[in-house]
């Protein structure tokens, strides 16, 4: 049995420059069509992301000024687009020695306004020892519209996302 190398040599199979163009073609089409949608994914996951965070250290902030027995403050400072808790040190407050005191700050997309009581140090929301906090509300906006507002509507209510139907109220 020979084999003839001419004739496999023929028939080998394989692309054309003209199908491998055909699909660069097609996969930059779809790339094109779907990289706008992953965009707004991402920038949905950073208000998402960062309106947790804001849940997160304002009930720590609440638990913990309940633990220890002493104030507890969520500083947010809009023009800085920044938020970060303090704690109560004899008359004034101290930032914290943990990753709770950190500042955190929004990402580019997102534009904080609150509607935080104002004292005569900044603009914060207090937490008291016996649980209590100053109603208050967090509203953070997408570049696109997309907006989430945290707060609490009462003293004794813990800080959450509201519902469309708690913003109106």
């Amino acid at each position: 049995m020979r084999i003839d190398l001419l004739h496999l040599h023929r028939h080998r199979s394989g692309f054309t420059l003209l199908e491998l163009l055909l699909v660069l073609l097609l996969l930059s089409l779809i790339t094109a069509m779907v990289t706008p949608q992953l965009r707004n994914f991402a920038h949905g996951r950073d208000l998402g992301f960062t309106s947790t965070e804001l849940v997160s250290l304002a009930n720590y902030g609440r638990t913990q000024s309940i633990a220890e027995g002493r104030r507890y403050r969520l500083n947010v400072d809009q023009q800085n687009q920044v938020f970060w808790l303090t704690a109560q040190s004899g008359a004034s407050a101290q930032g914290l020695q943990t990753e709770w005191g950190q500042r955190i700050y929004a990402p580019g997309t997102i534009r904080i306004e609150t509607k935080l009581p104002t004292h005569e140090d900044g603009q914060y929301i207090t937490f008291f020892p016996n649980g209590r906090c100053e109603p208050a509300s967090i509203r953070l906006t997408l570049e696109n519209g997309n907006v989430a507002v945290v707060g609490s509507l009462s003293a004794t209510e813990t800080f959450h996302v509201l519902s469309p139907q708690e913003v109106e109220q």
